[in-house]
């Protein structure tokens, strides 16, 4: 974060009253109810968030207490170390659902563990890379505890490792899809708790900076999000909001229920809220490489999914500029008050809930053609078995490729090398199916890839912009009242993401609150990848003088992708916009860590 003073303090690790050293890395939201429960000197809620020491202390205690059950009874964004000299034991931990990223390695002789991986070097872990990892990212599985280097692990959102040299223990001590169900209320009683846990998740969230800052879309989850931040400003206090919008002349045209911009929309929402100071940010001669070396020093590590997240420069940047010093994110809003629902038009079905089958049927005005082909595609089809989906999919002409395989370039035997397949299917992370039967698949869709190494990339633009990253939507609370309410709470009488819309009530203007369909984040993809492709074309030729990359990588794919390259925006397909805004990025980033990491300077 950036310095408020000259003078820099040295910096030294809290100790419990036992004796542990503990190293606490994020924010802990309820560290003041902890510190009363602790006979520990309480604070107000701002100062604890502000105070690193202060949080740190509360969770060494709370440790010393509650040993493994205590990490259960936090709320907050954190990883953590607790060594205890008394056992020789270090105890590693990481919240549920978000929070900072923790890699570590543990061998016969040593134990080493950071938030950054490239400090894991200096402690003795060798500089090799792990070739099956490689191929994971780029298959976008990330359900394994390798990371990037041989020999080093990274810990799960959830558990705790207990480490010594040559022993290693772990437990799960948080599984988001055993969150149980919200006691019975009527649908009232509901929206007036996720009112409440909202705005305590945004009070809470907010209290981590001194001038936080909005990323905002024009959908309903952080414009939710926003209002409610708005709503607890000081009288003539000001907030900053920043909105990814396309480059002008980017010549693609409008589709039916999408935002292709969503400056309009937002600048519409910030005029009901005059304390909101709208930029909107169109990244002009920002391309996904950008700083993608920089962002590989910060990181410490080389998620490949940091090429299709470039983006988030022009905002970070912004936001730099403007002395924000955290940004408030929604990006969990999917995954809990925004959910859409729907899962529940089989699960109507299934049910025989008919009446609100047909409310919804009648009311999905996204999906076109008759009713009865609303019935088949929305609730039968998704309930079928594997065997029956596939046929039926070829039936309707359409293809069952996982997006596993179309967002990457992998060569067929290294898929099957590292069964890739087989493993992201038992996972719940091989993607070649469009639409939930149940709100179970709902949530392990949800929860089961974990951070996707989201967590990195948010530590990397921290670094490299001084602006660290907080998602209101995770808080933990929120997250899991939401998990356990039931369906007709987000698809009821025909209206899909009821709750969000019902909370955007008197806030959104009524155009954005009931609007049916997404923003659209790509789509000046054309304009801005054309200038790039005779590089995209050396890029492709490099990675085959690379032994490593050359025996993952379908580059001759990747020449039919440039080969193709369409004539203009609205000559695009989707396979060629799937090829220039997720295939082409992530796998020249890939190449472009693995030269980083042994050294070479070509790019």
């Amino acid at each position: 974060m950036r310095a408020k003073s000259p003078v820099l303090r040295a910096w030294r690790p809290v100790k419990t009253r036992g004796g542990a050293t503990v190293l606490f890395n994020g924010a802990l939201d309820n560290a003041v109810e902890l510190a009363a429960e602790l006979s520990l000197p309480t604070r107000t809620h701002t100062a604890a968030a502000r105070d690193p020491a202060y949080q740190a202390a509360v969770y060494g205690e709370a440790v010393a207490r509650w040993g493994n059950l205590a990490d259960a009874r936090m709320v907050g964004h954190y990883c953590s170390v607790v060594d205890d000299p008394d056992t020789g034991v270090t105890r590693l931990a990481r919240s549920p659902y978000y929070g900072p990223p923790l890699h570590y390695f543990v061998t016969r002789d040593a134990i080493g563990a950071a938030s950054t991986p490239r400090v894991l070097e200096p402690m003795g872990l060798a500089r090799k890379l792990d070739r099956k990892r490689l191929a994971e990212s780029l298959f976008f599985y990330h359900g394994s505890e390798e990371g990037y280097l041989e020999g080093s692990l990274r810990l799960h959102h959830g558990w705790i490792a207990l480490v010594a040299p040559g022993r290693r223990e772990l437990h799960r001590y948080h599984d988001p899809l055993a969150i149980p169900p919200q006691p019975k209320a009527s649908a009232q009683e509901y929206l007036a708790e996720a009112e409440r846990l909202l705005g305590e998740a945004t009070a809470r969230t907010m209290a981590s900076g001194r001038n936080p800052g909005l990323t905002l879309s024009g959908g309903l989850d952080s414009s939710n999000v926003a209002a409610r931040a708005v709503s607890q400003l000081p009288a003539g206090r000001q907030i900053h909001s920043f909105t990814y919008v396309p480059q002008a002349g980017h010549g693609m045209p409008e589709l039916p229920h999408c935002l292709i911009d969503e400056g309009p929309a937002v600048l519409e929402f910030a005029g009901r809220h005059p304390q909101i100071v709208p930029h909107l940010i169109d990244n002009a001669g920002i391309a996904f490489d950008h700083r993608l070396e920089e962002m590989y020093l910060a990181m410490g590590t080389g998620t490949v999914n940091a090429a299709i997240m470039f983006r988030f420069h022009g905002i970070m940047s912004a936001m730099h500029d403007q002395g924000c010093d955290l940004s408030l994110t929604a990006d969990f809003g999917n995954s809990t008050f925004s959910a859409e629902g729907d899962w529940g038009f089989s699960e109507y079905l299934r049910t025989g809930r008919l009446v609100q089958l047909w409310k919804a049927l009648k009311g999905y005005e996204r999906h076109p053609g008759s009713l009865f082909w609303r019935f088949c595609s929305r609730a039968v089809i998704p309930m079928l078995p594997d065997p029956l989906w596939r046929m039926a999919m070829r039936l309707r002409g359409t293809s069952i490729t996982p997006a596993n395989i179309e967002i990457g370039a992998l060569r067929d035997d290294a898929i099957a090398e590292y069964d890739l397949i087989g493993r992201a299917r038992a996972k719940g992370t091989l993607y070649e199916r469009n639409w939930y039967a149940s709100r179970r698949q709902q949530l392990a869709d949800s929860f089961a890839r974990g951070d996707v190494e989201g967590s990195d990339m948010i530590q990397g633009f921290a670094q490299l912009y001084e602006v660290a990253t907080r998602d209101v939507t995770a808080y933990r609370p929120l997250v899991e009242f939401c998990a356990g309410l039931p369906t007709d709470m987000f698809l009821r009488d025909g209206t899909t993401r009821w709750l969000a819309r019902e909370l955007g009530k008197g806030r959104l203007p009524e155009a954005q609150r009931l609007m049916q369909g997404h923003g659209q984040h790509n789509t000046d993809w054309w304009m801005r990848m054309t200038p790039r492709v005779e590089d995209m074309r050396r890029a492709v030729a490099e990675m085959r003088e690379d032994p490593l990359i050359d025996g993952l990588i379908d580059t001759d794919l990747l020449d039919r992708d440039l080969d193709a390259w369409p004539a203009s925006a609205a000559e695009a397909d989707a396979g060629a916009e799937n090829a220039a805004s997720m295939r082409l990025p992530r796998t020249i980033a890939l190449a472009r860590y693995v030269r980083f990491m042994n050294g070479s300077n070509r790019h």
